[in-house]
């Protein structure tokens, strides 16, 4: 879902580059604000119990970027309100993009060495080969 959504916000970074659009600046910057408060709430709230299962880790994932998202808007909007130079908006959508994508892609390589039922991290293969054949009373 995450790698959809960064797809999507450099698709929409890519029309506002190729035809740009009027922002009104103090409604961005309100909603922006809105937007973070909720999200570190969110996140807060998020963080205060089990965070180590990676269902939450994704969980947790999505509203930082949420969160990201909050903080490259009020800065496009504090920018294009000083300045009225537009170009800041698809700039930061497209760097918070890649924050996530890098975030993504480090839960997707642990989601997928869970399906692939890897080893835990700090245990070798060997140790967990060696413990199951000793669980089933099979030790060589």
């Amino acid at each position: 879902m995450l790698f959809g959504i960064v797809a999507w916000i450099i698709h929409e970074a890519w029309e506002r580059f190729s035809e740009p659009q009027p922002i009104l600046a103090g409604p961005m910057l309100l909603v922006a604000i809105a937007g973070l408060l909720i999200n570190c709430l969110v996140l807060w709230i998020m963080t205060r119990g089990e965070t180590g299962h990676v269902n939450v880790k994704g969980a947790i994932l999505h509203v930082m970027g949420d969160l990201l998202g909050s903080v490259g808007a009020i800065i496009a909007a504090v920018v294009v309100y000083y300045t009225g130079w537009t170009p800041i908006d698809p700039i930061l959508s497209v760097l918070v993009s890649a924050l996530i994508l890098r975030s993504a892609w480090k839960l997707l390589a642990k989601s997928m060495h869970i399906f692939l039922e890897g080893a835990p991290d700090g245990v070798s293969p060997e140790l967990v080969h060696r413990h199951g054949q000793a669980y089933d009373g099979h030790v060589h």
